[in-house]
C-alpha cells in the first residue's frame, strides 16, 4: 500500500494541496511505477473469457495459470514425442541386418508377370559411411557409398524366380542401401526384372520385406509399393536402391524449432514473463514458417532435379505458409480472429495431407501404420474450434442479457422523441455541427513533445512571453536594477542542475498549444495519471460552471424525498464543499480500471485512454442538453476533441450504420475536451491532456440499476470482437442502402456517472471558492509569425513573482522556493520528463552513449569500464575494426575457396610412391623396436571412395583405377608403388594382420608419405626402419 497514491483519491482544489499531493507521489513512488506494476502482472482474474476478448488475447491466455501448466504439460509431452519419432525416422528405410537375403522379381520387362529367372546378374549390400563396420581410418576426400565388405564374400543361388544371398555371419550393423546388377547377355532386355522385392531372413522360414523396387516417402515412415522401377537398359549396369531418409525430406517434416519455441514461450508464461512468452511463439511461429517454405523450395529443386512429382515440396509449402500466416494473424489481428490462428494451418495440413494420400497411393486417406501429421492438425484445429466456441458464447449470453436493459432504455428512448422530436433532430444537427469542427483533431492523449523538442517548444513560448512582457515595459513604475533578481533557483540548481533548462521548462505562456505541436502520443501509464490528477479539479470546476449556466444537475450518492413523498436522484451543485459528499461526482480513473481498459480494447496504448479525468452532467430535457452543446461549443476555455452520440431518432433497421445487437441501448453524448483556455493548465503543461464529459438525460439514467450495469459489464467485454464481426458481415452481404460510418464498440455505451466501481469510494473535501483560472481576454491580443491571433492575458506577473508561497490544507507552509520546485516536478511529470536521469543512465550504463567518450584518450578509454563499447565510439577505432573484420573475411574466404578447389576431385597426388610409416605400435613399441608396419595390406582409396574390396564391378565408361606395380613391408614401413605417372588418392585403406595374437603389432600411430623420386637410386635404407628419437611425436 502507497498512502500518497491512496491520497490521489482526494484532490483538493487549491493548488498547494495539489502540488504537495503531487510532490508525495513523486517522491515515495519510482517514475514508472505504474507502468512496471501494469507489465507485472502475472495472473489474471477475469479467467479465459476475459483473456480471449481482451486486446492481446494470446498474452492474456498465458497469463492463466492453469492453461500455461496444462499447455506446458502436452507440449513437453509432444516434443518427447516427436523427438523420438525424429530419431528413429534417421534409420527408415535401411536394410536390418539378418543372415539371409532374398530378391524375387515379381515382374519382366516384356509384361510377364510370373518370372521364371530373377532376371538380374547380381545383387549386393552397400553402406554409406564406409564398406566395413566402423569408420574408415582416412576421412580425406568425399565419403561416397561403398559395397559393405562382410556381404561381398557372400555366396549366391538362384531359385526359379529368387535369388538368395547368405552371409558368412549375421552383422552387427544395419545397411543403407542395396543394388542390383543386369544380366550381362546381349538380347536380355526383355528379361530384366523391373518390379521386385527384397526379403531378410535369419532361418530362411519367415521373410521381412526390407526393400522394393519402388517406395514412397510418407511422412517419417518409407512404404514399400513395389511399383515399376526404371532399370537401366544397358548390359552389365548397376542400379542403387536408396530409400532412406535424405536430409530433405527430414527437415520438411520434422521442424524442432516450433516444438522448442512452444515449450520457450511456455516456459517464460509460467516463470510470469508472459509478454515475452507470446512474443517467442509468434517469432518461433514466423520462423518454423520461413523455414518450412525454405525446405519446400529446396525439396522442390531436388525433385526437379531427380525428375520426382512435386507431391511433397507442394505440400510442405502450403503447409509452411499456413504456419507463416498463423504468425502474421498472432501478430497483427489477435484480437479480433484468434482462432484463426489456429484454424487456418490446421486445416491447411490436414487438406494438404489428405491430397498426398490420393497422390502418393491413388487411394482415400486412411490412418495407417506411417506416422503422420492428422494427430497434431486435429489438436490445433479442436484448440481453434474450441476458442471460436467460446467467444461466440460468451457474445451470445452477453447479448441475450443486454436484452433486458436494452428494451427499457429504447422503450424511454422512443417516448422521448415523440414527445420532443424538435429538440431531438436540432440535438443531431448540433452534434453533426460539432464532428465536422473536429473531425481533423486527433483523438488521442497527445503532450506537446519530448526529450530535445520540449525545450524548442517552451523557447518559442518564452520568446512569445518575452515579446508580450515588451508591451507593457514602458508602463512599468519600477528601475530596472530593482526588478532585478538575483536569487538562484533550487529547482534549476538542485533538480536540473541546467539554469537554460529551468528557464524553458518553467518559462509560462498564455499561447494555446497548436494542433502542429500535439504530435507524440503519450507513452507511460504515470505520466497520463499524473496528467489526470494535475488537471481533474480545473476540470471538474469548468464542467460545474458549465452545469450552472445550463440547468446541468449531478447524481446523487442517496436519492432525496420530496414532500409529495417523490425521489429525487438528481440534483443541481454550485460547487460548495458542504455539499459535496452529496454528490457522486467523477474522479481520476483507478488505476484498477485504466490496466483493465488498457487490456481489453487498446493493446496497452496509454494515448488511447481518453477518460483518465471524466464527469457526468443530466439533464432534465432534449432541449436543456442539446444548449449545453451549443454552450460549450462556443466555449474558450476547452477545445472539442471528440463527440460521440446516441441520442439519434428513431428509425426502423440499423442505427448509425450499426446493428442494434451491437449497442448497449442507452443514449447518450459524449464529448472529449482538452483545457486549452485554462491558465492553470498551461502552467501545469496539462492543457494537452483530453478529458471525458458525459450528457445524459435523467429520465434515461434513473432507469439503470445494478443488475442492468453488471449485464453491460458483461456486454462491453465481447462488444468489440462482435462488432468486428459484424463489419465483416456487411462488406460481405453489402446492404442496398448507403449506411453511415460504422460506430466502433470503444464507442459503446457508458453508464450514468461514467464508468464506476461498484462500491465508489469516498471524495475528500475540494474547494471551489474560485474559478481553475482566469478566462482569456479577448481584447488584448497579439500575433505570431504566421499572424495567427493569439489570446493573452491584459497583464502578466513578472516571472518571479508568480510564486508566492503558501500554507496547505492541513497546515503546511511553502515558500515561493519551494512552490517553484512543486510546480517544476508537476511539469516534469505531465511533459514524461520525470525520468530523465533513469534514461540518460540507462543510456550510458547499457548503450554507452557517453559524451565524455569523444573528449578522452583513447588510450584511457580501454581503462573505462566498458572498454570496447567505449572505444567504438571513436571513428579511428571503428575504421580499424572494419579493416579487420573485412581482412578476416576475405582471408577465410580464400582458404574456403583454396580447399573447394584442391579437394574436388582428389585430396594428393599423383605420387608414384606412397608409403605408411608405423611410429608407435599397441604394445607400446616405438623407434626402432618396431618391427615392422604391423598391417597385411596398405592401399589408396581412388575417386570412388571405396578401397578394391568395396567398389562396385566395373561399368562400361567407368574411370580404371590405378593398378600397383608392387606392394610390400620394408622395415617399420609399408610401400605401395605405381606404374609410370603414379596415382592420385581421396584416402588410404589398410588392413590389420591375420595371425592370432598379432593385435599387439598393430599401429596406433604412423604417418603416411609420399613422393616422385626413383627408389632405385636409394642406397641407405635406414629411413624406412623404426627411428631413435624419442621426440618424433
Amino acid at each position: 500500500r502507497v498512502p500518497s497514491l491512496c491520497s490521489l483519491c482526494a484532490m483538493p482544489r487549491r493548488r498547494l494541496d495539489k502540488l504537495a499531493l503531487h510532490a508525495q507521489r513523486s517522491c515515495v513512488c519510482p517514475s514508472d511505477f505504474l507502468e512496471k506494476m501494469s507489465k507485472k502482472r502475472t495472473r489474471l482474474t477475469g479467467g479465459v473469457g476475459y483473456a480471449l476478448f481482451s486486446s492481446l488475447p494470446l498474452q492474456n491466455t498465458l497469463r492463466v495459470p492453469w492453461v500455461h501448466r496444462l499447455l506446458l504439460v502436452l507440449a513437453v509431452s509432444m516434443v518427447l514425442v516427436r523427438t523420438y519419432t525424429s530419431v528413429v525416422s534417421l534409420s527408415e528405410g535401411t536394410l536390418p541386418a539378418y543372415k539371409y537375403y532374398r530378391f524375387t522379381s515379381l515382374e519382366q520387362r516384356n509384361g510377364s508377370a510370373v518370372p521364371e529367372s530373377p532376371g538380374i546378374a547380381m545383387f549386393g549390400l552397400i553402406r554409406k559411411k564406409g564398406e566395413l563396420e566402423g569408420s574408415r581410418v582416412s576421412n580425406e576426400g568425399r565419403r561416397l557409398p561403398c559395397v559393405a565388405s562382410d556381404a561381398a564374400n557372400g555366396t549366391l543361388a538362384v531359385d526359379g524366380a529368387s535369388m538368395t544371398l547368405s552371409l558368412a555371419a549375421k552383422a552387427e550393423t544395419r545397411y543403407d542401401m542395396w543394388f542390383i546388377r543386369t544380366l550381362e547377355e546381349r538380347d536380355t532386355e526383355g528379361m530384366d526384372a523391373v518390379r521386385f522385392v527384397l526379403e531378410g531372413s535369419d532361418d530362411k522360414e519367415a521373410w521381412t520385406t526390407v526393400g522394393s523396387s519402388t517406395i514412397v516417402r510418407y511422412f517419417n515412415a518409407v512404404v514399400f509399393t513395389h511399383g515399376t522401377a526404371k532399370v537401366p537398359e544397358g548390359r552389365g549396369h548397376r542400379l542403387v536402391m536408396d530409400a532412406t531418409m535424405s536430409i530433405n525430406y527430414w527437415l520438411t517434416n520434422h521442424p524442432p524449432v516450433l516444438f522448442v519455441g512452444f515449450c520457450s514461450a511456455l516456459m517464460l508464461a509460467a516463470a510470469g514473463a508472459h509478454l515475452w512468452g507470446a512474443r517467442v511463439q509468434i517469432v518461433f511461429f514466423g520462423i518454423t514458417g520461413l523455414l518450412r517454405i525454405g525446405a519446400g523450395l529446396g525439396l522442390l529443386l531436388h525433385e526437379q532435379r531427380e525428375g520426382l512429382p512435386h507431391y511433397h515440396s507442394k505440400y510442405v509449402i502450403v503447409v509452411g505458409s499456413g504456419v507463416l500466416l498463423s504468425s502474421v494473424v498472432l501478430n497483427s489481428f489477435q484480437k479480433n480472429f484468434l482462432e484463426l490462428a489456429a484454424i487456418v494451418p490446421a486445416t491447411a495440413q490436414m487438406v494438404m495431407e489428405f491430397v498426398l494420400h490420393r497422390e502418393l497411393f491413388g487411394t482415400a486417406f486412411s490412418i495407417s501404420s506411417a506416422a503422420s501429421g492428422i494427430i497434431s492438425s486435429t489438436g490445433m484445429l479442436f484448440i481453434g474450434l474450441l476458442v471460436m466456441t467460446i467467444r461466440w458464447r460468451i457474445m451470445i449470453v452477453a447479448q441475450r442479457r443486454n436484452a433486458t436493459a436494452k428494451a427499457v432504455y429504447g422503450g424511454e428512448w422512443r417516448r422521448l422523441c415523440q414527445e420532443q422530436k424538435t429538440d431531438v433532430q436540432r440535438l443531431g444537427e448540433t452534434v453533426a455541427r460539432l464532428k465536422i469542427r473536429c473531425r481533423n483533431e486527433r483523438a488521442l492523449q497527445l503532450y506537446p513533445s519530448k526529450q530535445a523538442d520540449v525545450q524548442a517548444l517552451w523557447r518559442r513560448r518564452s520568446s512569445l512571453l518575452t515579446t508580450v512582457s515588451l508591451l507593457s515595459f514602458q508602463a512599468r513604475v519600477h528601475n530596472q536594477k530593482e526588478e532585478k533578481d538575483d536569487r538562484e533557483s533550487f529547482f534549476a540548481v538542485n533538480v536540473l542542475q541546467s539554469k537554460t533548462m529551468a528557464q524553458v521548462l518553467m518559462s509560462n505562456s498564455p499561447v494555446r498549444l497548436s494542433p502542429t505541436e500535439l504530435g507524440h502520443p503519450v507513452e507511460k501509464l504515470d505520466q497520463l495519471h499524473s496528467q489526470a490528477f494535475l488537471v481533474q479539479d480545473i476540470f471538474q470546476s469548468w464542467v460545474v460552471d458549465l452545469a450552472r449556466r445550463n440547468e446541468g444537475k449531478f447524481r446523487l450518492r442517496q436519492p432525496k424525498v420530496d414532500g409529495d413523498g417523490a425521489e429525487r436522484l438528481f440534483e443541481a451543485w454550485d460547487g460548495g464543499e458542504d455539499a459535496r459528499g452529496r454528490f457522486k461526482l467523477g474522479r481520476v480513473k483507478p488505476v484498477k480500471s485504466a490496466m483493465c481498459k488498457l487490456d481489453m480494447a487498446y493493446n496497452d496504448d496509454v494515448s488511447r485512454l481518453l477518460d483518465m479525468s471524466r464527469e457526468t452532467l443530466y439533464f432534465d430535457t432534449v432541449a436543456l442538453l442539446e444548449g449545453c452543446l451549443s454552450d460549450l461549443e462556443k466555449d474558450e476555455m476547452v477545445d472539442i476533441v471528440l463527440v460521440k452520440s446516441s441520442m439519434l431518432a428513431q428509425r426502423d433497421g440499423e442505427r448509425d450504420g450499426e446493428k442494434d445487437e451491437l449497442r448497449a441501448g442507452m443514449p447518450f453524448v459524449r464529448v472529449n475536451v482538452r483545457m486549452a483556455g485554462s491558465e492553470e493548465a498551461r502552467s501545469l503543461c496539462v492543457d494537452a491532456h483530453v478529458c471525458e464529459l458525459l450528457l445524459v438525460l435523467t429520465d434515461i439514467a434513473k432507469l439503470q440499476t445494478m443488475e442492468m450495469y453488471n449485464a453491460y459489464r458483461y456486454w462491453r467485454m465481447s462488444s468489440r470482437v462482435a462488432n468486428v464481426y459484424w463489419r465483416l458481415k456487411k462488406r460481405v452481404m453489402p446492404r442496398r442502402k448507403a449506411q453511415s460510418r460504422v460506430s466502433t464498440a470503444n464507442d459503446g455505451v457508458l453508464v450514468a456517472g461514467g464508468e464506476k466501481e461498484a462500491e465508489p469510494s469516498q471524495h475528500a473535501p475540494m474547494s471551489f471558492d474560485q474559478p481553475a483560472g482566469p478566462l482569456l481576454n479577448e481584447d488584448a491580443t497579439t500575433k505570431d509569425d504566421g499572424g495567427k491571433t493569439l489570446a493573452i492575458e491584459a497583464t502578466l506577473e513578472d516571472e518571479h513573482q508568480r510564486w508566492q508561497g503558501g500554507e496547505t490544507s492541513w497546515g503546511v507552509k511553502i515558500g515561493p522556493q519551494m512552490e517553484e520546485l512543486l510546480e517544476g516536478l508537476a511539469r516534469m511529470s505531465a511533459l514524461g520528463m520525470s525520468d530523465f536521469l533513469d534514461v540518460q543512465w540507462k543510456s550510458i550504463s547499457t548503450s554507452g552513449s557517453n559524451f565524455g567518450f569523444e573528449s578522452s584518450s583513447l588510450s584511457g578509454l580501454f581503462f573505462s569500464r566498458h572498454p570496447i563499447t567505449a572505444a567504438s565510439t571513436r571513428s579511428n577505432f571503428r575504421l580499424f575494426l572494419t579493416i579487420l573484420g573485412l581482412w578476416v573475411l576475405v582471408l577465410g574466404g580464400f582458404g574456403v575457396t583454396h580447399f573447394v578447389i584442391q579437394t574436388r576431385d582428389y585430396a594428393f597426388g599423383p605420387y608414384k610412391h606412397y608409403r605408411l610409416e608405423t611410429m608407435l605400435t599397441r604394445n607400446g613399441s616405438v623407434g626402432r623396436g618396431v618391427m615392422g608396419p604391423g598391417v597385411s595390406e596398405f592401399g589408396l582409396v581412388g575417386i570412388s571412395g571405396c578401397s578394391p574390396y568395396g567398389s562396385f564391378p566395373p561399368e562400361e565408361g567407368d574411370a580404371p583405377e590405378p593398378v600397383p606395380s608392387s606392394a610390400g613391408p620394408l622395415g617399420s614401413s609399408y610401400v605401395v608403388t605405381y606404374p609410370q605417372g603414379g596415382a592420385s588418392i581421396t584416402g588410404w585403406y589398410l588392413r590389420t594382420l591375420v595371425a592370432e595374437g598379432s593385435e599387439g603389432q598393430d599401429p596406433s600411430y604412423f604417418n603416411v608419405w609420399a613422393t616422385n623420386e626413383d627408389l632405385d637410386d636409394v642406397v641407405d635404407w635406414s629411413c624406412a626402419l623404426g627411428r631413435d628419437d624419442d621426440r618424433w611425436w
